[in-house]
């Protein structure tokens, strides 16, 4: 596999990761009763700018360099949900940033859950087969004591693929413990950009 292959392979299953991410924090809002109505929502509130990342500690996240004679790359994995004061922005990260004339993202819009509901309904929900028939009885009594501790049921992960019911269960926590899907790396770096 070539490198360009292997380069696009990944970028797809980051891509996808990313949608789920994004789902998963969708339909948690969903589940515990906040509006679904994700574009009227955004109509009717202007969405705040991200603030500044906090300091870091340490030498900061990983940033690769890809060079030839004419151009630079640089492949910053990023965090879709982070806690407010967790510090990402390193100077290398930073200088990276301001030398860049293009930065492109997995989802191009990742703070536009009205376009992410299309992907979830097609991808990530199967009406016709529910989550149940997938799961042995004890696996169906574990997915519902999950729910219940989150404060939903496992009669409602029912419509969802397998891989959404997960991402779902273990994206809720992270939101519960005080991790921000408006602090992920993408919002911020985006408003700069925009900016």
């Amino acid at each position: 596999m070539t490198f360009t292959a292997r380069l696009r392979s990944a970028t797809s299953t980051l891509a996808q990761g990313a949608v789920g991410v994004a789902g998963g924090l969708a339909l948690f809002a969903a589940i515990a009763g906040a509006p679904v109505d994700a574009q009227a929502q955004a109509q009717a509130q202007p969405a705040a700018p991200a603030a500044a990342p906090a300091p870091i500690q340490g030498k900061g996240p990983a940033l690769w360099v890809i060079k030839d004679a004419d151009s630079t790359l640089y492949l910053f994995g990023s965090v879709h949900v982070l806690r407010p004061t967790t510090g990402w922005a390193s100077p290398r990260v930073q200088a990276a940033f301001d030398s860049a004339s293009e930065i492109w993202f997995e989802i191009s819009n990742p703070d536009d859950q009205a376009a992410l509901m299309p992907l979830i309904q097609q991808h990530g929900l199967s009406p016709d087969t529910p989550l149940s028939s997938r799961l042995t009885p004890e696996e169906n009594a574990e997915l519902d004591a999950a729910a219940q501790a989150l404060g939903a049921s496992g009669l409602q992960l029912q419509p969802m693929r397998p891989w959404l019911a997960a991402l779902t269960l273990s994206v809720a926590p992270l939101v519960k413990a005080g991790y921000d899907p408006k602090s992920g790396v993408e919002l911020v770096l985006k408003a700069r950009a925009e900016a």
